[in-house]
């Protein structure tokens, strides 16, 4: 009975929420323009990547590379209105599909209007990663095993979703810049090894932006925990980007027949353009809270970051595993 009125009350909780999406969805469809699309070549079995993108032609080269080597089948994108060589770039790439959108990112529900357009149309029954192209996913053993080797363990336990600890990394004096197609987990590869808070149902605050931002107000925390890996379905919906995510079942972090690997999101935000970038997001104001983190950033100062004893290199998954970050579950 308490299983019968959790899931009418969770069923309930989506009606909104979808319906709203699908009138916006409806209204955007004039917003979309078509710029290569090669998903014919999507097979049953495919792992597909989806990111909404805005001048990111300084990483794309890299995180591509980084995805193909985990796995990833096929990359769908969704450029905001970029002014660099982003879509031309992307327009080469024989495993990607691009659309250009147009509009407000804000409006859009931080993008999640034209990504669930996508999304629903594309990947249902396919295992999806939905990422920013400065979003690195490490999961146990990813060194060694694919994203197909991870979800074929997830299916078997009945998982379909992956939870994750966004982990912010930055260099040692804050002043690195970023060469077109760098390797951004060598270029800045330390972060908070220590104090972070999380809960037994995930919900995470901790990093650097804690210690140099929070003085007490809920509105500065950021929120840690993301579901990046999901099984997408024709229930799917990302909520608050992707650190929520409906049905209640995807939103978990261990399943209920095992306990379930866990991993981690390396972000990676901080480099020597990052006051620039941050100042303009703060006057286009298309971010949660009028921009408000990007407010923050561009106030930051180089070097502030880095701190002797509680800075951590990032050698591999393992240095996650040893501090508690990720787990391995019943995964072996």
């Amino acid at each position: 009975m308490k299983t019968m009125l959790r899931n009418t009350f969770w069923k309930s909780m989506l009606i909104f929420p979808r319906l709203h999406y699908a009138a916006l969805g409806l209204r955007s469809r004039k917003n979309f323009r078509e710029i290569r699309k090669r998903t014919e070549c999507i097979k049953a079995g495919d792992i597909i990547a989806c990111s909404v993108i805005y001048n990111e032609k300084k990483r794309l080269p890299f995180f591509l590379e980084y995805y193909r080597g985990l796995g990833v089948d096929h990359f769908l994108f969704l450029d905001n209105e970029s002014d660099d060589d982003t879509a031309a770039y992307l327009a080469g790439e024989p495993d990607c599909s691009i659309w250009e959108v147009h509009g407000s990112f804000s409006e859009a529900r931080q993008g999640h209007v034209w990504s669930h357009k996508i999304l629903h149309t594309f990947c249902r029954g396919h295992w999806v990663v939905r990422l920013d192209p400065d979003e690195f996913l490490i999961y146990p053993y990813s060194d060694t095993r694919t994203l197909h080797d991870l979800t074929e363990y997830l299916e078997s336990i009945g998982k379909h979703s992956l939870y994750t600890l966004m982990v912010d990394c930055y260099g040692k004096t804050g002043d690195e810049g970023l060469s077109e197609g760098e390797n951004m987990l060598v270029r800045f590869p330390y972060f908070d090894g220590y104090g972070y808070t999380i809960d037994p149902r995930g919900k995470a605050f901790g990093g650097w932006r804690q210690r140099a931002f929070l003085t007490g107000s809920v509105r500065e925390q950021q929120l840690l925990r993301k579901f990046p890996l999901v099984k997408w379905s024709s229930q799917s919906q990302y909520m608050n980007v992707t650190h929520k995510i409906f049905p209640p079942e995807l939103d978990r972090v261990h399943g209920e027949q095992a306990v379930c690997p866990t991993g981690c999101l390396l972000h990676f935000k901080v480099d020597a353009g990052l006051q620039e970038r941050a100042m303009r997001e703060a006057s286009r104001g298309e971010y949660s809270g009028g921009s408000f983190h990007y407010r923050q950033l561009a106030e930051l100062k180089p070097g502030f970051l880095y701190r002797e004893g509680l800075s951590v290199r990032y050698e591999s998954w393992r240095t996650l595993e040893s501090l508690g970050l990720l787990g391995v579950g019943d995964w072996r």
